[in-house]
């Protein structure tokens, strides 16, 4: 498992209950075959996670992709998830899908 790279504290209502949290994106891994695995996670919705790519920044770019599919999915399903400001979509609001 590669070593943290990137954390970003980020707020999570569901329901009325708020909780403080915290992104984490790990630094890429070359595992085999030309493929590099990224490791993340993202509190209370997303644990041990992996995505690969052909090179360490296709593979950061994944995790991003990842995250920010996650965070608007979760965000249609009534949480709220932000960063600074509530709407910001954990900071992620410009990550092309």
């Amino acid at each position: 498992m590669g070593n943290v790279l990137f954390d970003r504290p980020i707020h999570l209502n569901f329901r009325d209950k708020a909780i403080d949290g915290k992104i984490v994106i790990k630094t890429p891994v070359f595992v085999a075959d030309n493929k590099w695995r990224c490791d993340l996670e993202m509190s209370l919705l997303l644990e041990n996670s992996h995505v690969w790519g052909l090179d360490p920044l296709y593979a950061f770019y994944c995790a991003l992709f990842l995250l920010r599919q996650v965070v608007e999915g979760s965000c249609e399903d009534g949480w709220e998830i932000w960063w600074r400001e509530k709407g910001d979509f954990a900071g992620l609001k410009t990550i092309a899908l």
